[in-house]
């Protein structure tokens, strides 16, 4: 059975034999993979727009899973217009992380950029 934000491609017959049953979104952001901590049923998300309201623009990545949870169907991976907004929890962890560098006196930066 079809999903609306994984259309079937004709090219492959094998695709989608199992139903979609889970959705995990995950965003590309500044060369970082961040995962949404939610994993959402296939009748949650049903298309681009509602992504964009929940998960504001970005380069996304879809992963369709069985019931279980464990088997991947099918990935799908997409750029939607607007600006990135946070992750559930990813804002609070993301304060957290500033304010504990700004009472130390240290940049908020990645260890990777920090010398």
């Amino acid at each position: 059975m079809g999903h609306p934000l994984f259309p079937i491609d004709p090219q492959k017959d094998d695709e989608h034999e199992k139903e979609i049953a889970r959705i995990r979104v995950s965003r590309w952001y500044r060369g970082t993979q961040k995962w949404c901590p939610r994993l959402y049923g296939a009748d949650e998300l049903r298309s681009h727009e509602q992504l964009v309201e929940l998960f504001g623009g970005g380069t996304y990545e879809l992963i369709a899973l069985d019931e279980g949870g464990e088997t991947i169907i099918a990935r799908r991976r997409f750029n939607l217009p607007g600006k990135p907004l946070p992750f559930d929890g990813e804002e609070d962890e993301e304060r957290a992380s500033r304010d504990a560098a700004k009472s130390s006196g240290a940049s908020p930066r990645s260890k990777s950029c920090s010398r």
